[in-house]
């Protein structure tokens, strides 16, 4: 079951299907998921006999509780997956760095040059190096012109799926 817990994004992506959702380059939104709000969803799920949850947004990390939420699903059990762009607060990379990823799984979009700031490929690094035995890549074909070879590096160089 796909959760979307911010409206926040730090990107603004040509093919993004919650464009007129999201409040881009936004650290503070009113569209993030209240703690009680999670939980309840959670004990919807088990009720449900669902065991995954997957976490999306926006960006997902930005939410200013995500860790929390993170925390919270695991305590109960869930198999956790998070739709993430791999760009990353340093709080929540400094999280993930100490206390380990654990079972959660992430999907890290990754976007062609074409529509990447400059800074983003090294900030993406830092997060692509921390998951790769969690992490699986991933591309979104959004029109017929597109390249997939860029992928290979990443694939090869963080050892990813």
């Amino acid at each position: 079951m796909n959760l979307l817990i911010t409206k926040s994004c730090n990107r603004s992506c040509p093919y993004c299907f919650a464009k007129k959702e999201v409040d881009l380059d936004t650290d503070i939104s009113q569209g993030n998921i209240t703690e009680e709000n999670f939980i309840f969803f959670l004990k919807f799920l088990k009720n449900n006999f669902i065991e995954n949850v997957r976490m999306l947004g926006g960006e997902p990390t930005m939410h200013p509780n995500f860790t929390r939420l993170v925390e919270i699903a695991q305590k109960e059990g869930f198999f956790i997956t998070i739709f993430t762009n791999g760009l990353w607060k340093s709080s929540v990379l400094n999280y993930f760095e100490t206390n380990g990823v654990g079972d959660v799984h992430f999907l890290i979009n990754v976007n062609e040059k074409r529509h990447t700031k400059k800074d983003e490929y090294a900030k993406l690094g830092k997060c692509l190096e921390l998951l790769s035995k969690n992490g699986q890549i991933g591309f979104n074909i959004f029109n017929e012109e597109f390249d997939l070879t860029f992928l290979e590096h990443f694939i090869t160089k963080y050892n990813l799926r």
